[in-house]
């Protein structure tokens, strides 16, 4: 139970997120951990190697962990999807709370370096900007921050709309027809809705990229029972390995107890047998012994 369990973890099947793969890194960091801390023997050296072996077989076989696990990887996606050279693009971070400091990392992640962050605790966006080296605005400096930009977004806190469908438009007008992708992730949303009709602005909100997320999961799910199969399969093969290794010195010693008999009768043979064949029967009680 307790191999078979490891594996699932591994391979995504326990995580809140099903299929996640953030799981694995944790994982390694503890095995490695425990590697150069020389606790940790043959047995749970190969078991954990078999559970990374495992994972990685179930996500190339069954792609579980295809799609956006979490919101705002979803929406980053979903910008991906209308600009393919997402890198190339300038970006625009509204918030810089978990969620935008999220964001921000994943873009970076993605060789994202044209972006520009904002917070209404201009301190708190210094620090950030200065520790991963993106462009810092004042928050009275949105209008400027969105008609520079190509994706907006917002991750804010507030019961107000923070970009009014009057803004957007008075930032459109400036653009010369380049289209501006903005993506809500905040609830109550920061964005006012009537954005969505305006032309030129493409906009995502938070319940959109929930449904995302949701019909991601599914697709997810339904390559659970492939993904189990090779499970139970890793299961049955690390333990008849376990199971050979705990016979060894029964082997060891079965081996040892003949190799005794083998020369105690050759030893007998020798006064009946020829000196030339000593060589032949000994080969020969060598091959019966093993």
């Amino acid at each position: 139970s307790a191999i078979k369990h490891l594996f699932m973890v591994v391979s995504g099947y326990e995580s809140m997120i099903f299929g996640e793969a953030q799981i694995v890194t944790q994982v390694k960091e503890a095995y490695f951990r425990s590697g150069r801390l020389q606790i940790i023997d043959p047995v749970l050296t190969r078991l954990f190697e078999k559970a990374f072996e495992t994972g990685k077989k179930v996500r190339t076989k069954t792609k579980i962990n295809e799609g956006a696990f979490s919101v705002s990887y979803a929406g980053i996606e979903k910008c991906r999807s209308i600009y393919p050279d997402l890198h190339k693009k300038k970006i625009f971070i509204l918030g810089t709370g978990k969620t935008g400091e999220l964001t921000l990392m994943t873009l970076i992640k993605k060789r994202c370096t044209h972006i520009s962050i904002a917070n209404r605790s201009f301190e708190k966006a210094r620090c950030l900007g200065q520790k991963l080296g993106v462009e810092v605005l004042e928050f009275s400096r949105i209008e400027e921050g969105l008609t520079k930009s190509d994706i907006v977004f917002v991750a804010t806190a507030g019961t107000k709309y923070l970009l009014t469908r009057e803004m957007v438009e008075s930032v459109i007008s400036q653009r010369n027809g380049t289209p501006l992708v903005i993506v809500d992730y905040a609830v109550p949303r920061n964005v006012d809705p009537a954005v969505k009709t305006l032309d030129g602005v493409i906009l995502f909100d938070l319940d959109y990229l929930q449904n995302v997320l949701k019909e991601n999961t599914l697709k997810r799910k339904k390559m659970m029972k492939p993904g189990l199969n090779i499970i139970e399969q890793s299961t049955i093969e690390y333990t008849d390995w376990l199971n050979t290794r705990k016979l060894k010195p029964v082997i060891a010693r079965l081996n040892d107890h003949f190799s005794k008999i083998n020369e105690k009768e050759l030893k007998g043979f020798k006064k009946v047998y020829k000196a030339e064949e000593d060589e032949l029967l000994g080969q020969y009680g060598r091959h019966i012994t093993e």
